[in-house]
């Protein structure tokens, strides 16, 4: 199934071989992607003294939230079979040296018919703060999983990208915690886009600096909540999202690679301090 994943948006599988020890013990597989020297995306949400550059411009934030979306899409809409990911998180969201997102490591995830929408297993699975409640609610047939699982995570993940936080509970696998904080803290000045002081919040809790992108910040929160609905119905689908976020796509192209590969007047901005980024991610000093 990996080797047939191939969208600008989803790590690319290089090779694979098996290993195996003595009598049968210790069998495995070892997996060759491709390699990004940036590293992952959980390094740039957060400040921190290792890399005074977090929060990322808004430009590039922004760059990250599309992409992402844009390879969810693939992977549950374009691909011959649907694939689920189940274990979406900053760290599986590895980063080029433009910054372009790509979603990585498929040890959690689901393929099946692209007319099924759901299916069963035994055993809850993801990472604590981004699993959907279905993921970690018991039932008969076991936790529920599908297509609006990686829905709910990717709505944890576009709030922590957006806010340079995420959810730390351990004790909280769903991110409710933190997603009540978040909602708290944007709920009255969404609501009041109009006053000055509301606004001025937003771009601060936002880390915006003088970045005129409110609008953008606020479609993002928006969509963001709609993805962390309880009821796996109510979300909607990687298509929907990618719909709010992207411009049309051309006829010609069904993928949305022409967006991933945008990047207009704000391509300075996505490359300016590339080096040191790469310094930072490679402990050099």
């Amino acid at each position: 199934m990996l080797a047939n994943l191939k969208q600008r948006n989803v790590v690319q599988l290089l090779g694979f071989c098996m290993y195996g020890g003595w009598f049968g013990f210790g069998k495995g597989l070892y997996v060759c992607n491709e390699f990004f020297s940036v590293g992952s995306l959980d390094k740039y949400i957060s400040a921190s003294t290792n890399n005074p550059q977090v929060p990322l411009k808004w430009a590039i934030r922004y760059k990250i939230i599309r992409g992402i979306c844009i390879g969810l899409e693939y992977l549950h809409e374009q691909c011959n079979k649907t694939v689920a990911h189940l274990d979406l998180k900053p760290s599986n969201i590895l980063l080029d040296k433009e910054m372009v997102p790509k979603i990585a490591d498929f040890g959690l995830s689901r393929a099946f018919v692209i007319t099924k929408t759901h299916t069963y297993t035994a055993a809850a699975m993801g990472t604590n703060g981004y699993m959907a409640p279905e993921l970690t609610e018991r039932k008969e047939k076991g936790s529920r999983v599908g297509k609006k699982c990686d829905i709910y995570s990717l709505g944890v993940l576009i709030l922590a990208i957006v806010m340079g936080e995420g959810p730390t509970a351990t004790s909280d696998p769903n991110g409710v915690t933190f997603i009540r904080k978040i909602r708290e803290r944007t709920e009255k000045r969404m609501k009041e886009p109009s006053a000055d002081e509301n606004r001025k919040q937003l771009k601060r809790d936002a880390s915006l600096g003088d970045d005129d992108c409110l609008e953008d910040v606020e479609k993002c929160i928006d969509l963001a909540f709609k993805c962390v609905e309880k009821e796996p119905e109510k979300r909607p689908s990687a298509t929907d999202i990618c719909g709010r976020l992207l411009p049309p796509v051309p006829s010609t192209d069904t993928t949305r690679d022409h967006v991933a590969l945008e990047v207009g007047d704000q391509q300075e901005e996505f490359v300016e301090g590339l080096d040191e980024l790469h310094l930072l991610s490679s402990g050099e000093e």
